[in-house]
């Protein structure tokens, strides 16, 4: 479900300071901002629509996040391993806690009020965020070492 990309309807501007300096996560994290927009705007244009239209509309959106945010993870934790990131433990379990939130709302979406449904959006846009700040940002020298040494045995070759 596609509503407008105007920035105004957005609830997460997408800023510079989130990039890590690795394209590959980058772009997926700039991916999942839009998709966490996707869901903010498809709040605001359903809730004129009857209970049952919204929460279908927004559980469709929030799955498809959901589902993009696991295949990410799963991209994530293979750059982490090939690279030896010493805290990839810790890392995946902090996936592994944001997942299982994530699949709990979904499971009990029906229960949810159009509130509690912004409280979702606002769940993903503090964890996200600061996932990305900080969580992530404790990898990058690990990772831009092993792309730097790939590199350099590419150039050998």
């Amino acid at each position: 479900m596609a509503y407008s990309s105007d920035k105004t309807e957005s609830y997460i501007i997408w800023d510079k300071r989130f990039e890590l300096g690795i394209p590959m996560i980058d772009a997926q994290h700039k991916k999942i901002v839009d998709m966490c927009n996707e869901l903010y705007q498809a709040l605001i244009h359903t809730k004129k629509e009857n209970e049952q239209e919204w929460k279908a509309a927004i559980r469709k959106t929030l799955q498809g996040t959901a589902d993009y945010v696991k295949e990410h993870f799963r991209s994530e934790e293979g750059l982490l391993q090939a690279a030896c990131y010493k805290n990839l433990d810790g890392h995946k379990c902090k996936h592994v806690e944001f997942i299982k939130e994530i699949l709990d709302k979904i499971e009990n979406f029906n229960t949810l009020t159009y509130n509690d449904a912004f409280k979702i959006v606002k769940f993903l846009y503090d964890w996200l965020l600061t996932h990305i700040a900080y969580v992530d940002k404790d990898y990058v020298p690990t990772v831009k070492a092993y792309a730097l040494k790939r590199e350099q045995e590419n150039n050998r070759q």
